[in-house]
């Protein structure tokens, strides 16, 4: 399958799966700011909850 997208599209590895590099991510100012809030959150040893709007999985 692999080879087909390759020499199609030049996939160096199969796209769309679960396991997406970090260096891969998209960095918003909303992806941003939960991660500034949750590194709060662990520093100061408290307890959350990480929502996101209806239908985003």
């Amino acid at each position: 399958m692999i080879a087909n997208l390759q020499a199609h599209y030049g996939f160096s590895r199969m796209p769309f799966t679960a396991s997406v590099p970090v260096s891969s991510l998209y960095a918003s100012a909303a992806h941003k700011e939960a991660v500034a809030r949750l590194r709060w959150l662990i520093s100061a040893c408290g307890l959350g909850t990480l929502t996101g709007e209806v239908g985003h999985g």
